[in-house]
């Protein structure tokens, strides 16, 4: 008998609804019937297996995605040591997660690799906590070392190794940096040095035990007197590594034997450079600043007001010595430096044109010289001075500084005084100005250095995108040093520098005399009193 082949065909369209029929393009031979309706059975009967099949495999396939979500979520462990101690310890303090030695392994997938790498592979730090991962390597000697090498110095300091998570010290009665009611520092936490280790690890940096000990003491130190808070155990371990890069570059410049200024810690110091800009609109200087010596912050706060380099320091002029100068005022978060500037800069005009020393609106200046200025934004200088001598300004007591944008009230005071001889000035004519005139007000930009300058001549960085505006009062030089500085008064408060002031390197970077240190000659006004 012939062999026949068939182009089977699998319609869904025919009635009745839903039916399968196979049509073949062969001829049929008589009596072959029964067969063909053997061979439709037998097709449906596949059919059902195969849809069976593809059921089963899409039910396997959403339990797989759904296990790998739950494994890639952050299981909140404490810092194991990478000699693995009795697991029993890990399954009691946390029996809502797991409940018994097998399942810890299996929930983590803390199984160790064939190969094991250091470097961009070691276990990642995910809020605080140990994340660990099947390609990282918990079990590397180098971690184990620095792991063990950092408790033994802990120890030899005195300090308890404190075990448990981010919040075991507030568990125990003491304050997060695990200092009690006097402040003395009792222990560390296990979390904290699986922490430090890690993140070592992952910088590819080589551990210092007794120096991260003392780092870590300096900054549970400065968390008391900065009064520091974090929203998650992710936040602490970033800014101490923020405390640690200031506090390396503090130590470092504070040892150079002839330097020209001084710097101290901050509530900048627990800030990296890139969160500057956002920390600045958040913080006000309020706090004090403080040096650190043997074990202690001391607040700086004690100057009254510019101090002198030492004996062989001259003042050439200085607009303080005649009261030509308000007081120092706080912007505090609100980024209004520059018609504090104004505000003040129209003070001292004031007060030198007419004897009258009266502080003038800087909240009339940013509520009013423009719909699109803030305090997140800032203002213009320029536009600020011309405002300020179009419109005039309120007094100080009648439209107050609230450290905030509000509505325009430039009506509701009553008298206000103009100042409408503005000036530009340039790198050679401040000096000439200062002398003659009055204060100049500048634009310099800002940076880590500057942000934690105490005392002294600022020679320091001037690298930073951030603007701040303030007001030039005088100039001197000293004559041992040969150094030539600005005087300078800012609007951060008496806490931060010299009682609010800072001593600016005036040399010009350039033999044309132009441009000036940290370009504060691109935008100096002042107002001419002829």
């Amino acid at each position: 008998m012939p062999t026949r082949s068939y182009d089977l065909e699998i319609s869904m369209d025919t009635t009745p609804p839903n039916a399968v029929v196979i049509r073949g393009n062969a001829d049929r031979e008589p009596g072959e019937h029964r067969n063909n309706r053997r061979n439709r059975g037998t097709v449906a009967f596949w059919c059902g297996i195969a849809s069976l099949i593809l059921a089963v495999a899409l039910i396997a396939t959403l339990i797989c995605v759904y296990r790998r979500r739950v494994d890639d979520e952050d299981i909140s462990l404490p810092f194991v040591p990478h000699n693995m101690p009795d697991m029993d310890e890990v399954v009691h303090e946390h029996q809502h997660i797991v409940h018994q030695k097998k399942k810890v392994v299996h929930e983590i997938d803390w199984m160790i690799p064939e190969k094991k790498k250091l470097g961009p592979e070691l276990p990642d730090i995910i809020h605080g906590q140990v994340r660990a991962r099947s390609e990282g390597s918990l079990e590397s000697p180098r971690n184990n070392h620095n792991y063990s090498a950092l408790i033994h110095q802990i120890k030899a300091n005195g300090l308890e190794v404190i075990p448990g998570p981010f919040l075991a010290c507030v568990k125990r009665g003491l304050k997060l940096n695990c200092a009690d009611e006097h402040d003395t520092i009792k222990g560390v936490l296990e979390w904290e040095v699986g922490a430090i280790v890690n993140e070592l690890s992952e910088r590819r940096e080589k551990l210092d035990a007794k120096n991260e000990v003392d780092v870590l003491l300096a900054y549970k130190r400065f968390i008391t007197v900065n009064g520091s808070h974090y929203a998650s155990d992710k936040e602490y371990v970033q800014k101490y590594f923020n405390f640690r890069n200031t506090k390396k570059l503090i130590d470092a410049h504070n040892s150079i034997p002839n330097k020209l200024y001084t710097m101290a810690y901050s509530w900048a110091s627990e800030y990296s450079d890139s969160e500057l800009g956002i920390a600045l609109s958040t913080h006000g200087w309020s706090k004090p600043m403080y040096m650190y010596e043997n074990g202690t912050f001391i607040d700086t706060s004690m100057y009254s007001g510019s101090k002198k380099v030492d004996d062989s320091d001259v003042i050439h002029k200085d607009w303080r010595d005649v009261n030509a100068i308000g007081p120092v005022v706080d912007q505090g978060t609100c980024g209004s430096c520059w018609a504090i500037a104004v505000a003040g800069l129209v003070d001292s005009y004031r007060a030198i044109t007419t004897g009258e020393r009266l502080m003038h609106s800087a909240q009339q200046i940013l509520d009013c010289t423009s719909q699109t200025y803030n305090c997140v934004r800032g203002g213009s200088q320029e536009k600020a001075l011309t405002y300020a001598a179009t419109k005039g300004l309120c007094i100080e007591p009648a439209y107050p500084y609230s450290g905030k944008k509000t509505a325009c009230r430039e009506r509701s005071c009553g008298e206000k005084f103009h100042a409408d001889n503005i000036i530009r000035l340039d790198a050679s004519t401040i000096e000439e100005h200062l002398r003659k005139h009055g204060p100049v007000m500048i634009i310099m930009r800002l940076s880590r250095a500057f942000l934690h300058y105490s005392s002294g001549i600022f020679d320091g960085s001037c690298d930073s995108p951030l603007m701040h505006s303030v007001l030039v009062v005088g100039f001197g030089e000293n004559i041992k040093r040969k150094a030539k500085y600005w005087i300078v008064k800012n609007s951060w408060g008496n806490r931060w520098g010299e009682g609010g002031y800072f001593k600016l390197h005036s040399l010009p970077l350039s033999p044309s005399g132009s441009p000036l240190f940290c370009d504060v000659d691109t935008y100096a006004f002042g107002l001419t009193t002829d």
